[in-house]
């Protein structure tokens, strides 16, 4: 029974990781053949895409032996259904596809109010759905990454983002 806690380890905490790595890995084969001004950009977001992966991988792998460490090897292995066992936390599905609708109104929304309307709003809709409650730091995050984004696209790129159809 052992075999199936990594199975149900590599499906449940490292799909996403590796999902990303494969981005990552595809986003540096695009952008390798650009010229030498060009790929500083895409070079410093594959650094940090990198150290977040590896953050990441880490802290999941570290959490699996610290739980595997605290149960007893006598106790019996009880995983539930089969649907758990393959998508783990299936009772919250709403979520997932909460994630995926809030992701299609923000594409959506970045066509029709802008960019930077509609990552703030997207920002604090994502983090009230991941759980965060406290209205300052909702507000301070999504206030937070715009401004980063458009003080990083404005000032370093020189590049103007979408500004809507509304606006």
């Amino acid at each position: 029974m052992k075999d199936y806690k990594w199975i149900k380890f590599i499906w449940s905490r490292l799909t996403m990781p590796i999902f990303i790595l494969f981005f990552i890995v595809s986003y540096y084969i695009s952008s390798k053949d650009l010229a030498t001004v060009s790929v500083q950009y895409p070079h410093f977001l594959l650094v940090v895409l990198l150290t977040i992966w590896a953050l990441i991988v880490v802290k999941e792998i570290s959490a699996f032996i610290k739980e595997n460490k605290n149960e007893s090897e006598n106790a019996p292995e009880v995983y539930g259904s089969f649907a758990q066992l393959i998508i783990p936390g299936c009772k919250k599905w709403y979520k997932q596809i909460g994630y995926v609708l809030l992701t299609i109104v923000y594409v959506l929304g970045i066509y029709f109010v802008g960019y930077y309307v509609s990552t703030v709003l997207f920002a604090a809709a994502m983090a009230v759905l991941l759980g965060v409650r406290k209205p300052l730091t909702i507000i301070l995050v999504s206030v937070g990454i715009t401004a980063a984004t458009w003080a990083m696209m404005s000032f370093w790129l020189k590049l103007s983002m979408p500004v809507g159809l509304l606006f």
